[in-house]
């Protein structure tokens, strides 16, 4: 080991300058794919916030399911959290300015579902008991 120890400081003291370029040249590599990768792991945790912010923060969703099918759901040990949304119908909108569509759709939601949704209230509030 002490021979190849010796005749490696013995050829880096020849080649200074290659010796020099070489280690810029590791260190710059070493550089680079650190960017790299860094820009893709940012990349994949932006496109996941884009996502959630946009679509909801959700993995699967199981349309016109029955009530034996959504006590399964709950009682599921694989399945975190689940929430429940329900389609209720269209109710006409007084003064619309579109007159082929003056209608909106109404869903009915739990809290969790309705925390879990892309969806914002832009202006007024939520209803605050089960009359509303």
């Amino acid at each position: 080991m002490n021979l190849l120890n010796k005749l490696t400081v013995k050829n880096l003291e020849l080649n200074k300058k290659r010796s020099i370029v070489t280690l810029i040249g590791i260190i710059l590599s070493v550089a680079l794919i650190t960017a790299v990768a860094s820009m893709v792991v940012s990349f994949k945790e932006s496109m996941i916030a884009y996502e959630r912010k946009s679509s909801g923060n959700y993995h699967y969703t199981f349309s016109k399911a029955s009530s034996d099918d959504l006590s399964i759901f709950e009682n599921n040990r694989a399945i975190e959290q689940c929430s429940v949304s329900k389609e209720v119908g269209y109710a006409k909108i007084e003064g619309s300015q579109n007159e082929y569509k003056p209608y909106a759709y109404i869903m009915e939601m739990d809290q969790s579902a309705l925390e879990n949704t892309g969806l914002k209230l832009v202006e007024g509030r939520f209803p605050t008991n089960s009359d509303e």
